[in-house]
């Protein structure tokens, strides 16, 4: 298998099918890790204050699952450890700390998650076997509950590597296009 050293533009959808924002992965080749850049993508309904982010285990956005995004399993943990701050001992491999939106509703989270890879020959990898998912939560990350921080509702999912197709549908199409995906007639 080809190794991936960057993935560009995953799409975060919304429950309701909506692309809300957009995520740019790529493999520190220097330090180590995977970084990643989350900017959203016009008016969300996020107001200001921080929200969880977190690689979820299994590559599968299903808006329609019960709740929203069940179908991307629990946090990202290949280790077994403990969920906490990023890149902390003990935390998740998949834990991404919190991401701050402003007053007017914006965001752009950047950051280094060291306990990860783009390598598929790797325990630690998000192109594994039940591919991965990135997923913001509707609630601020405590850093310390366990077993996923009560970081609230799964609020948008990209799938970052997708999950063979036992696991479901990888990623619902959104029942309408963004505007830039419309073409002008």
């Amino acid at each position: 298998m080809a190794e991936a050293s960057h993935l560009e533009d995953l799409p975060l959808i919304n429950a309701d099918g909506e692309v809300v924002a957009h995520a740019e992965i790529w493999e520190d080749e220097e330090d180590g890790g995977v970084w990643f850049s989350i900017t959203n993508e016009g008016d969300i309904a996020l107001e200001e204050g921080q929200y969880g982010v977190h690689v979820h285990e299994k590559g599968v956005c299903d808006p329609e699952a019960d709740p929203p995004f069940d179908s991307a399993g629990g946090h990202f943990n290949p280790t077994d450890e403990d969920h906490g701050d990023i890149n902390a001992d003990p935390s998740h491999a998949g834990d991404l700390g919190n991401m701050e939106v402003d007053g007017d509703g914006n965001f752009e989270h950047e950051v280094l998650a060291e306990k990860l890879t783009l390598d598929s020959d790797q325990d630690n990898s998000l192109m594994g076997d039940d591919g991965t998912a990135l997923i913001i939560h509707s609630g601020e990350d405590d850093l310390e509950s366990q077993p996923s921080g009560d970081a609230g509702d799964r609020w948008a999912c990209a799938v970052i590597f997708a999950a063979p197709e036992e696991h479901g549908t990888p990623m619902a199409s959104p029942e309408t296009e963004s505007p830039e995906a419309t073409p002008e007639g």
